[in-house]
């Protein structure tokens, strides 16, 4: 269940909105811009997910206790689920978390959600996890190459209230094993030297050990 209370469609607002179209969750402008993310768009992406990066970095075999900390829609958390680790995702921008909680559920995939701030849900539950994991929004390309569209909505959509250094502290706090922070391929690290990185064709992944 998504728990979406439902408003008149003129009282929608300019910018993104959720709306049914077709009988699918989907994001909608008031020009009638249209985006939909569902699991068919990511199939392929989820098929060998035991065998992706982020499953080794997040260390999956050991069926590992996961916090997605920055969640966004959500493909990162339903990838380890499928790896199987146990996985809680949290999402600042409610938006963005309602769109996660549907492809999770069109994946089938056992995602617990929390649709707020992460540094109010560690700070509150006090919750341990064996593996923390972050992935910022990436900066600007250096070559200046446009993201793709489903980021793009993501980047105006997401809240960045948060202090990524601050956010990155309290995650070492309640991470049992390791912190995973995810960059681009050749991004310079955000949070100093980590302890090891694993590294696919276009991302990488810097691991810290944890200090809980």
């Amino acid at each position: 269940m998504l728990d979406l209370k439902t408003d008149d469609i003129q009282d929608a607002p300019d910018e993104w909105h959720l709306t049914i179209e077709h009988g699918k969750l989907a994001l909608r402008q008031s020009d009638g811009n249209l985006f939909t993310f569902s699991f068919e768009d990511i199939r392929n992406r989820v098929e060998n997910a035991r065998w992706s990066a982020i499953a080794k970095a997040c260390a999956s075999v050991r069926r590992p206790k996961v916090l997605d900390a920055l969640g966004g829609w959500g493909l990162d958390a339903i990838i380890l689920s499928m790896a199987g680790c146990r996985v809680t995702v949290t999402e600042a921008s409610p938006i963005v978390c309602a769109v996660a909680k549907n492809l999770a559920r069109e994946a089938n995939t056992p995602l617990a959600f929390t649709c707020g701030f992460v540094e109010d849900y560690l700070n509150t539950s006090g919750e341990l996890f064996d593996v923390v994991y972050l992935d910022p929004i990436f900066p600007q390309h250096p070559k200046g190459a446009r993201p793709s569209r489903r980021m793009q909505i993501l980047h105006s959509l997401a809240k960045t209230d948060s202090d990524l250094r601050a956010v990155f502290e309290i995650a070492k706090k309640h991470a049992l094993n390791r912190v995973v922070v995810k960059h681009r391929r050749n991004q310079p690290t955000l949070f100093g030297a980590p302890h090891w990185q694993i590294t696919s064709k276009t991302v990488r992944f810097d691991i810290y050990r944890a200090s809980a």
